[in-house]
């Protein structure tokens, strides 16, 4: 399994939104968020592709259940793996 950019995805898991996957695989909210990636295809929630995304590529998905936090992270934030290439 290749262990993509996301480390652990933050969620508010009273968000859902619809959404898109570009051709490259990336996913948006914006319908014409994929201009220069190909065509996109319609999702009905892009938080729950998130996070099946998240897990598929090996990265951990924590719910945020505090208010004040869910605030914070505008429904779904992301803390992101680097790797030092020297």
């Amino acid at each position: 399994m290749s262990k993509g950019p996301v480390r652990t995805l933050l969620v508010d898991p009273t968000v859902t939104d619809g959404g898109y996957r570009c051709a490259s695989g990336r996913l948006t909210t914006e319908e014409n968020g994929c201009q220069t990636e190909g065509e996109a295809g319609r999702l009905p929630d892009v938080v729950d592709e998130a996070i099946e995304e998240t897990l598929r590529q090996g990265g951990q998905v924590d719910v945020i259940e505090d208010a004040q936090a869910q605030k914070q992270i505008d429904g779904l934030a992301a803390l992101l793996r680097f790797r030092d290439e020297s």
